[in-house]
């Protein structure tokens, strides 16, 4: 492809330096030719009013400056293929996601994006609706009973907002996250989630775990 892509991950402290480190090994191993980036948000979630606002403002601020294709992470997932085919397509999209079945369909640790206006309107505005939905323990209450939380509700309605720049893609290959039954040698972004990933680094609780999920983690571990 014609542009640099980066990988940014996002930093969520000092606790979470083995699972960044876990993200980066495997992306040296199965993207090399992406740039690595690890976001540093100006506060900590523990001093913001909602743990995901600084989330989305460290993401928001690394869309506005991009210059290439982008793709944002959490620093729970393995990455086990190339994500940048995603964006040898024809330039019909800004902003890319991977749906879930079920209730809840939304889960924003895996977001590509292409950087364009209309990329960066997306994520004002998504910044913007996520400290509404962080601002009380109401608002966190009621987004938790509509989509499953703040950062799924806030991105619900900015899907709504920006239809028509929006791409879908297959949640199995693309972000698959709980329904590890679904994993094949096709899957390219693996969403441990932050609970899992950290007890299976440390040994925790390994009997709960399917042995792919294992497997994954101790191929890319620090």
């Amino acid at each position: 492809m014609p542009e640099l892509c980066k990988i940014a991950v996002s930093w969520y402290g000092e606790l979470n330096l083995k699972l960044i480190k876990m993200v980066e090994n495997s992306v040296r191993a199965n993207a090399p030719q992406c740039a690595f980036e690890v976001l540093r948000p100006e506060r900590h979630a523990k001093d913001a009013p909602h743990r995901f606002e600084p989330k989305m403002q460290s993401w928001t601020e690394a869309v506005l400056k991009a210059t290439g294709p982008l793709i944002l992470l959490d620093a729970d997932v393995i990455v086990r293929r190339d994500p940048s085919i995603i964006f040898d397509s024809a330039h019909t999209w800004d902003v890319a996601h991977a749906p879930r079945p079920g209730d809840f369909p939304f889960n924003t640790g895996v977001i590509f994006v292409r950087p364009s206006h209309a990329a960066n309107a997306f994520f004002e505005y998504w910044l913007a609706r996520t400290r509404f939905w962080g601002s009380s323990k109401a608002t966190v209450k009621l987004s938790k009973e509509l989509h499953g939380g703040t950062d799924q509700c806030s991105f619900a309605e900015t899907l709504a907002r920006y239809p028509s720049r929006i791409k879908e893609l297959p949640y199995e290959r693309w972000n698959l996250c709980q329904n590890y039954e679904l994993f094949n040698r096709h899957t390219a972004i693996l969403h441990l989630k932050g609970r899992t990933s950290r007890e299976i680094l440390t040994g925790r609780n390994l009997n709960k775990y399917p042995d792919v999920l294992k497997k994954e983690v101790k191929k890319y571990a620090p």
